[in-house]
């Protein structure tokens, strides 16, 4: 214990002596205290505990006040497990605001949240890892990976969130498989969430309907044919999937300075009057949302192509191993009406034309893609299960 405390100490002047806010400190030492009372009230009744069991003062009825106290000691710390896992995800946070913040003193003139490659990025700000068929497993070994990756088993504490993740599940996913989530029943019976023994706000995130049933059911747990509401769940015997949550890294988005000539674009780009343009290689294809995000590592932005006369240019100068779909930079909003991802500026169907029956995926086909056969003329494609090419741009 000690020895996480000092550790404990280090950090809290660290981070003091690299500007967080009053309040971000505030936050750590009021935690730290918070251990160490903790911390003092248990060598006490570890203390008493010894003289207790000192041989010359053994008796009979000093057993069962020994188990009282170890009762009591088992139960301080589960608290104390409580308050860590609160600190850590409270330091996650501060760490992410700090550095969003450093970018900005330091000239950045915006910064761009990112996921790594393969996990989704939610207009909520937070990152979701879906494991793979390979990586199905039991409750508890679920926790235990996503705290490999940095994150933690996804609590979803609202309907809106959940409908987002559900809406942009990969296709492995199956309306009938049961997806694990970080929710328990505590020993008084309530659903709390598991990081942070906060009670679910039946308010904002609902059970299905005859939900909860299980009795013996007390892990987390949800799926598509039930709308992603909450489910309960046997904690073990069982090999589900499961998704993690984080939060997303921030890189600098650098407005050029001003220059009477453009920019040259990088060897392997495609030149226009106006933009530079990538072409992903066969190996790059990927997934949509994973296509924005490594557009973004350029530096970029998926291509939104806003007009006929850029998508004749495109096509005109695509690599000839681009003979498939390829993903583009527009998106189905909530209202059902097309926009491009950078700005939610509406489509304009005057300037940028459908092919012939397009859209036709419904509510399934919620991203924007584009081919040659079809003159480059939009489409709507599904978001995931399928690995496209993609094209990022830039301006010159």
């Amino acid at each position: 214990m000690q020895k996480y405390f000092q550790t404990t100490r280090i950090l809290l002047k660290k981070y003091d002596g690299e500007g967080l806010t009053s309040e971000g400190v505030g936050l750590l030492n009021g935690t730290y205290f918070n251990l160490n009372e903790t911390v003092c009230q248990l060598q006490k009744r570890v203390d008493v505990i010894e003289g207790m069991t000192d041989v010359a003062n053994q008796c009979e009825c000093n057993k069962e006040a020994i188990l009282e106290f170890k009762r009591s000691i088992s139960n301080e710390l589960k608290d104390i497990s409580k308050i860590l896992s609160g600190f850590e995800n409270d330091l996650r946070i501060l760490e992410n605001d700090q550095e969003g913040l450093r970018l900005i003193l330091d000239g950045g003139d915006s910064y761009e949240l990112v996921c790594e490659d393969g996990w989704l990025l939610s207009p909520g700000k937070k990152c979701y890892y879906v494991s793979t068929t390979s990586e199905k497993t039991e409750w508890a070994t679920a926790i235990n990976r996503c705290r490999d990756m940095g994150a933690k088993l996804v609590e979803f504490k609202t309907d809106e969130e959940a409908q987002f993740v559900m809406g942009n599940l990969p296709e492995r996913v199956s309306t009938s498989h049961i997806v694990y989530t970080g929710r328990k029943s505590d020993d008084a019976g309530r659903w709390v969430f598991l990081s942070s023994d906060e009670r679910v706000d039946t308010s904002e995130r609902s059970w299905s309907t005859g939900e909860p049933d299980g009795g013996k059911q007390t892990c987390g747990c949800t799926r598509k044919s039930n709308d992603f509401l909450m489910l309960d769940c046997l904690c073990t015997g069982f090999y589900l999937f499961y998704i993690c949550e984080n939060l997303p890294s921030t890189i600098t988005m650098t407005t050029p300075e001003p220059t009477t000539e453009p920019r040259n674009c990088d060897d392997g780009w495609i030149t226009s009057p106006d933009k530079c343009y990538y072409v992903s290689s066969f190996s790059e294809k990927t997934e949509w949302a994973t296509a924005i995000s490594r557009c973004k590592s350029k530096g970029a932005i998926l291509v939104e192509i806003k007009t006929d006369e850029e998508s004749q240019f495109i096509m005109e100068n695509l690599p000839s191993r681009v003979g498939d779909l390829v993903y583009t930079g527009r998106q189905r909003n909530d209202a059902n009406i097309w926009v491009f991802v950078s700005n939610d500026e509406k489509v304009d169907t005057w300037v940028r034309s459908w092919a012939r029956g397009e859209p036709n995926g419904g509510s399934s086909q919620e991203c924007g893609c584009t081919q040659k056969t079809d003159d480059f003329l939009m489409h709507d494609c599904f978001c995931t299960g399928y690995s496209l090419y993609y094209i990022c741009e830039i301006g010159r």
